[in-house]
């Protein structure tokens, strides 16, 4: 509390007390003008200034991006130094995820060989080990309602699990999945999906697969230097054919315009050996009320 008492509009000296204790603290007041008298010779309570902190910022949280590069893993230590820290600088810049693939034994070497002079740095790394890419095109935006055949979900997934069990079947080796759309909000809904394959292995494709963001010319580059397989599964899609075509591994699975309800291609006109390359594999329902998906026979 404060005793303060003043005489016309002078300043007086104010005395600070609370429970029969005087506090060793005095401050100067403006006394109060005397034509106010009631508000003379009384005590007034002192109410601290509360020092709020300013509220930092909220920063949003940037989007998984991830940057890969075709390394010259056969090539000798200076070679990997260069490439190594001006790879993680690009990322950084970029603000990616420098993701380093493990396809040949070199690539470990090169991991090693950095990892021992210079410490640390391939902590900053994805590293992908014993991998295989599996592409999948999906095209929806401009094709829904204008007679292109556009998949369903269930046919993506069941068309996923068997393009991997087959390639699985020839290669036995893990696999990650990357999605190329047009409709990222559908393609996410897919992401909490799951499906067992034939050995058991259940694929969760939350936790093995990424949604690619890259503009057109960019995935282009990245399915030649990356994907290992293709899945198209818009038929019509050009821009697939050429994801397929111009792919690393050219091992490229379509769905078959011959059993699908696509209004603007009659089936009984379609040669598909005039369209897709004739070592390309076609693939449908194995039959009505059939979900499974199977190779179709040409």
């Amino acid at each position: 509390m404060t005793d303060c008492t003043t005489v016309g509009s002078k300043t007086s000296k104010c005395k600070m007390t609370g429970s029969g204790t005087s506090v060793a603290k005095w401050t100067t007041i403006q006394a109060i003008p005397s034509f106010l008298p009631i508000f003379n010779n009384i005590t007034l309570p002192i109410i601290p200034l509360i020092n709020e902190q300013p509220k930092k910022p909220t920063v949003p949280e940037l989007p998984k991006k991830y940057l890969s590069t075709n390394l010259a893993s056969n090539a000798r230590l200076g070679n990997h130094l260069f490439e190594m820290a001006s790879f993680y600088a690009i990322s950084k810049k970029l603000e990616r995820i420098p993701t380093f693939f493990i396809d040949t034994e070199w690539h470990d070497t090169m991991l090693q060989d950095t990892d021992f002079l210079i410490p640390g740095l391939i902590d900053h790394f994805l590293i992908v080990n014993d991998t295989v890419r599996t592409c999948i095109h999906i095209r929806r935006t401009d094709f829904v309602g204008t007679g292109f055949h556009v998949p369903e979900k269930d046919f993506i997934l069941s068309a996923m699990k068997f393009v991997e069990e087959k390639e699985n079947n020839l290669l036995n080796m893990n696999y990650t999945t990357v999605f190329f759309t047009d409709d990222a909000g559908y393609v996410k809904t897919l992401l909490s999906e799951k499906f067992e394959l034939k050995d058991g292995t259940v694929k969760n494709l939350e936790t093995s697969s990424v949604i690619s963001d890259t503009d057109s010319t960019d995935s282009i580059l990245y399915s030649s230097r990356h994907c290992d397989t293709v899945l198209v599964t818009a038929p019509h899609s050009t821009f697939g054919w050429w994801l397929g075509y111009l792919s690393k591994g050219n091992q490229v699975y379509y769905t078959d315009l011959k059993f699908v309800n696509d209004l603007s291609f009659p089936a009984e006109n379609f040669n598909p050996d005039d369209y897709y390359p004739p070592h390309w594999t076609p693939v449908r329902y194995g039959g009505p009320g059939n979900a499974t998906v199977i190779e179709s026979l040409k």
